[in-house]
């Protein structure tokens, strides 16, 4: 009997010890302490972290796209309203000196603009870069709905760019881009981008350019058809081909060529210029070719049907089978031959181009030379030298 409850005691004093042992144990790992200490820890899974972080980085992404949409929607903004100030600008160039300026540098220089930023895009990467090259030299009796400057720089916003027309008022059409169908020796140079080899299949946007080596060769065609074939030491580039919505949505493409020989193929229905150092030349139907040369003067040979040479001091007419050189003032008597632009019997009759110049009631075509500077310096006069009015053939 004794030795049962002695046993007792000594169970129950163990009993004691295990759960005194126990909840220290529990209190030592509560404490933070020991080895299993983590396992008892409140925190973020594995999962949960990953989902975090990728919520997060989503909501970083939104944010800075509608900063950086905000920030381009701003820049097109201030774009639009420098275009804008340009055309007032060429529209007072105009009426005081009754031409156009070669150059777009004129308006600065004699004092049509007043900042220099003026002639430039805020989208535009290059440090040299201005409106100016993208700029067409118009006659004064062209139509109003002729475009005479175009911005390239926010074709990647919104797929549309900016349109300068000679009646003083600025577009945002749609744009198409065109493609390079075959090259050969030849490079790309994208703004503020350095050049790559042309290779066929290559997509080109407004600003793009093509230079072809002296055996080199490129065509281009555009999303109409048209094409321009670029012979060696050729130099073009695409101002812009947009989509004229006011004209049953023609397109409507402008090229400058620098240097070189090139054929152009315009599509039938579509309107096609060609910006030149010293001259536009502006198509619908038509094939020709035009030869810049190296000092800025050039020559425009026409093939089938007609074009129409707009330059700063008048424009011409060209039929099939001439060959005329271009100039800042092209010859105005055109001797055309009514039998060689009937269409033959072989041939689609041509639409008459949608450029032709049509002459203000007051002004004679072809009258040009004097600037309209009475005072004979290369200021702005103020508007003392408005010479609005035709000159004496």
């Amino acid at each position: 009997m004794m030795n049962q409850i002695a046993q007792d005691k000594q169970r129950r004093e163990s009993t004691c010890e295990v759960s005194q042992c126990s909840v220290g144990y529990r209190g030592y790992l509560s404490n933070g302490q020991g080895k299993g200490a983590g396992k008892l820890r409140r925190g973020f899974t594995l999962i949960q972290l990953v989902v975090s972080l990728g919520v997060l980085s989503m909501v970083a992404t939104m944010l800075f796209n509608a900063f950086s949409d905000g920030r381009s929607t701003a820049r097109r903004t201030q774009c639009d309203a420098r275009l804008k100030t340009i055309a007032l600008a060429l529209d007072a160039f105009r009426q005081e000196k009754n031409k156009y300026p070669t150059s777009l540098q004129e308006l600065n220089e004699k004092h049509y603009l007043h900042e220099e930023s003026a002639l430039h895009c805020p989208m535009d990467v290059r440090e040299d870069g201005t409106y100016g090259d993208f700029y067409a030299i118009r006659a004064v009796q062209d139509r109003g709905d002729l475009p005479i400057l175009v911005c390239p720089f926010h074709e990647s916003q919104g797929n549309a760019g900016e349109q300068v027309f000679k009646g003083g008022y600025t577009k945002q059409f749609l744009v198409r881009p065109a493609k390079l169908e075959a090259a050969s020796g030849a490079m790309i140079l994208r703004p503020g981008q350095s050049a790559v080899t042309a290779v066929a299949g290559i997509a080109l946007r407004g600003g793009d350019r093509i230079q072809t080596s002296e055996g080199g060769s490129a065509v281009i065609r555009f999303a109409d058809n048209s094409s321009c074939e670029l012979g060696g030491a050729a130099d073009v580039t695409v101002l812009q081909s947009f989509v004229a919505s006011n004209a049953g949505s023609t397109l409507y493409t402008i090229v400058r060529q620098g240097l070189g020989t090139v054929m152009y193929k315009v599509h039938h229905g579509s309107k096609f210029d060609v910006a030149t150092p010293t001259a536009t030349a502006g198509a619908l139907g038509t094939k020709f070719e035009i030869t810049v040369f190296p000092n800025g003067t050039g020559s425009l040979s026409v093939i089938e049907s007609k074009v129409y040479v707009s330059a700063q001091q008048g424009y011409a007419e060209v039929a099939t089978g001439r060959t005329v050189p271009l100039d800042v003032k092209p010859a105005r008597a055109v001797a055309l031959n009514p039998n060689a632009l009937a269409p033959s019997s072989t041939s689609t009759p041509t639409p008459a181009p949608t450029s032709i110049p049509t002459p203000a009631p007051t002004s004679t075509p072809g009258s040009g030379g004097n600037d309209g500077d009475k005072d004979g310096d290369d200021d702005h006069d103020n508007g003392s030298g408005n010479n609005d009015k035709p000159n004496k053939p």
